[in-house]
């Protein structure tokens, strides 16, 4: 016994050693356990109460330690609501050894919190208890959730864009008025949750319903009105007040909503059509339930409405279009008819000109005729003193024997009063029914006939005759091509020979008309000139000389010196202007002997003229020494030179090295005449005055100095040498003028 004392104390302390040791490790595990940012729990299997957990269990539920050592798993956890589920709980985790699930767990402010648990079972000195490591995963439920808010969003939003996209295609796909309407209101269903729908078109003060979807029998279509006034809820949709009306209490806020036909509707949006900025109707989509529609609806059928109302006008555009179409291709269609007989009869006429060989032309008239009178045979029948005589014919062949082709002129003869003259030409529908000739071989299987007359200068020569081997084949607009055409290779024939003289007097007269055409625009400039300029200095005159009574009264005559200057001044102008225009209309009127000179001496002695000016703005003057030599009136060429020069000096500008250059730039390709230029470094002149600035009185600034007709006397006297001028110039890099003059007489010149 003594014995085994020590023992069992060496037992003892063994024991109280691993107790030790045990809680020990519990500390240094629940130590580990409290870091952690999951909570942990240890939980009894029978009651569900909490035998032991970590510093983040109690903290994420905001308790206590000692709180929450108090309560069970039915305190906490949403999904446990007794203890039979928690068996049933307790179970599932042993049978699949070890569970991880999702639930919801109360905070002690009764907040809930989403939580990710992993629930196993664990022996615990000698029993099984559960142990429970359970996650906060609201954050990342939010962050799910928001994403698939995101996701709905887009596919909603995904699903109106492609309604919108499949409206708009079928809009593209149809033009008729109906389908169009019918397949928007289609679409819209997809997107906007209405009960019933119909579409309205506005005219003046009604309202005329189009077209609906499942609205109530007793809603006529057509037939429905309504007045368009202020009674009427949509009034101030369709007088473009409002982009849309969107009313959730339909019953207790708009009257007109509470007749018998609309009583059933509770929500309303009204959306305008609209085409260039006017309303032409409304759409309207009716919910039987309070707030069916949302402002984002009222958005999407704004859209929808704009789509369908470019439709319809496309429609009513479309149909007017197809109805044009139409209308264009019956005159297209006659139009071509009347082409192609005009081109018939112009290339005849053509084709006719070329020849003067009677036989050949009589030959090409059948085939020319055949392209615009549907006729099955024919035959060109010439006069031949009291006998008509075949001598063309197409769809039959001629009789070798020449006495066959010929037939007696008689009043027998079924042409006989074309060729008297006392019908313009004969049809029959039938011709068998009148002339019994016609009912024998080879002529009897001719119904429809007729002849037309061949004139020259007013003489009959022979007939065309047509024929058409079905009853009533010709028709009086036949007729009247024929006569047409025969009056045409007629005329065509006689006039051949005069082409050659006609061709000629057209161009001459062409010529002419092109010049009197020139001569009345400047005509027109010069009158408008002379009313216009003249009238100034008058203007000026009259007024002054009225001052000169004043101031010779008054005793002024400081005054009246400066009046009667002014007056001087003013007909001084008026003097001036008439010696220009009185010069102008010399040139090519009277002139000088034309002489042989050297260009270099003729544009130095157009220098000396105008030293005065080119000495007061100093400017250089440079000419080639070498121009060659020249055929011309020399007074006018120099009075010609002298203009330009002084156009040059005025239009220098500010140029501080002013220069003026004469010389050749080679040689015209047409006429081989030598290429003169004036060139200058002064302002220049703006492309769109190039043609400008050789206008009779064109005077680009009309505060310069001069009467505007300078340029025009220059081209005047160059084109009366047969040459021509032109510029190049650009605004501020200066002004070339090229001209050409002749080495030569011309063979037509009067110089």
């Amino acid at each position: 016994m003594t014995e085994k004392i020590p023992q069992t104390l060496a037992d003892l302390q063994d024991g109280l050693r691993e107790r030790k040791q045990a809680e020990d490790n519990l500390f240094q595990f629940r130590k580990v356990m409290d870091e952690s940012s999951d909570a942990f729990f240890l939980i009894d299997l029978e009651t569900s109460r909490y035998i032991d957990f970590n510093k983040s269990a109690y903290e994420i539920l905001g308790y206590s330690r000692d709180e929450l050592a108090q309560l069970s798993v039915m305190d906490i956890a949403e999904n446990i609501k007794s203890p039979e589920v928690w068996r049933e709980q307790v179970e599932l985790v042993r049978a699949k050894d070890g569970l991880l699930f999702e639930s919801n767990y109360h905070r002690k402010d009764r907040t809930v919190f989403s939580v990710e648990v992993s629930a196993r079972l664990l022996d615990y000195g000698g029993r099984d208890i559960m142990v429970a490591f359970v996650r906060d995963i609201s954050q990342r439920k939010w962050i799910e959730k928001e994403r698939e808010d995101l996701i709905n969003e887009l596919e909603t939003k995904n699903a109106e864009s492609e309604t919108l996209r499949r409206s708009l295609a079928s809009i593209v796909g149809t033009l008729k008025f109906t389908e169009i309407i019918d397949r928007i209101l289609e679409e819209i269903r997809h997107v906007i949750p209405y009960d019933t729908a119909s579409v309205w078109r506005v005219e003046g003060t009604q309202q005329y319903i189009i077209t609906g979807v499942d609205l109530p029998p007793e809603i006529e279509i057509p037939g429905t009105t309504f007045a368009v006034d202020e009674n009427n809820s949509a009034y101030p949709l369709i007088m473009g007040t409002l982009p849309y009306i969107l009313n959730n209490n339909v019953q207790a806020e708009l009257t007109d909503f509470q007749e018998s036909l609309h009583n059933y509707v509770h929500s309303w949006l009204a959306i305008p059509l609209k085409t260039r900025g006017r309303v032409i109707g409304l759409i309207a989509l009716d919910g039987k339930s309070r707030d069916q529609f949302t402002g984002h609806h009222a958005e999407l059928a704004v859209m929808f409405a704009n789509q369908l109302a470019i439709a319809l006008d496309n429609a009513r555009l479309f149909s007017e279009f197809q109805n044009e179409l139409e209308e264009r291709r019956k005159l297209i269609a006659e139009l071509e008819t009347k082409n192609a007989e005009s081109e018939t009869l112009r290339e005849s006429a053509a084709i006719v000109a070329e020849t003067l060989e009677k036989s050949e032309a009589i030959d090409r008239i059948l085939d020319q005729l055949e392209r615009v009178v549907p006729f099955d045979s024919a035959s060109v029948q010439l006069i031949s003193g009291s006998m008509l005589e075949i001598v063309s014919a197409r769809g039959f062949e001629l009789s070798a024997s020449k006495s066959e082709n010929c037939f007696e002129l008689d009043q027998n003869e079924p042409a006989y009063p074309v060729i008297q003259g006392s019908l313009p030409y004969v049809l029959y529908e039938d011709i068998q029914i009148s002339v019994s000739a016609f009912t024998e071989i080879p002529h009897n299987r001719i119904h429809a006939w007729m002849a037309v007359p061949l004139k020259v200068k007013g003489q009959m020569i022979g007939i065309i005759a047509l024929d058409g081997y079905r009853v009533g084949k010709f028709s009086e607009r036949h007729a009247q091509l024929a006569v047409t055409y025969a009056n045409q290779v007629a005329i065509a024939l006689e006039n051949a020979r005069l082409f050659s003289d006609l061709q000629a007097e057209l161009s001459a007269r062409q010529g002419l008309i092109s010049e009197l055409e020139n001569k009345n625009a400047e005509l027109e400039r010069f009158t408008y000139t002379v009313s216009h300029d003249l009238k100034s200095p008058l203007f000026t005159i009259r007024g002054f000389l009225g001052y000169l009574g004043q101031d010779a009264l008054s005793g002024n005559y400081t005054r009246l010196k400066s009046d009667i200057q002014r007056i001087t001044d003013a007909t001084d102008k008026m003097q001036r202007l008439l010696n220009e225009l009185l010069e102008l209309s010399r040139v090519g009127r009277l002139k000088n002997e034309s002489t042989y000179f050297p260009f270099t001496e003729l544009a130095r002695e157009a220098t000396e003229l105008v030293q005065g000016q080119i000495m007061a703005r100093s400017i250089t003057v440079q000419i080639d020494p070498n121009l060659p030599q020249v055929y011309g009136d020399r007074p006018r060429l120099t009075e010609m030179l002298q203009n330009l020069f002084d156009n040059a000096a005025k239009f220098m500008g500010d140029q501080k090295q002013p220069r003026i250059a004469v010389g050749q730039a080679g040689e015209d390709s047409e006429s081989g005449n030598p290429i003169f230029y004036v060139q200058d470094n002064g302002i220049g002149i703006a492309s769109e005055h190039h043609e400008r600035v050789f206008g009779l009185f064109n005077k680009l600034d009309p505060k310069t100095d001069g009467t505007g007709i300078g340029l025009a006397l220059v081209k005047r006297i160059i084109e009366v040498h047969g040459g021509r001028i032109w510029v190049e110039s650009e605004s501020r890099k200066g002004s070339t003028f090229f001209f050409t003059l002749p080495t030569q007489p011309r063979l037509d010149s009067v110089l």
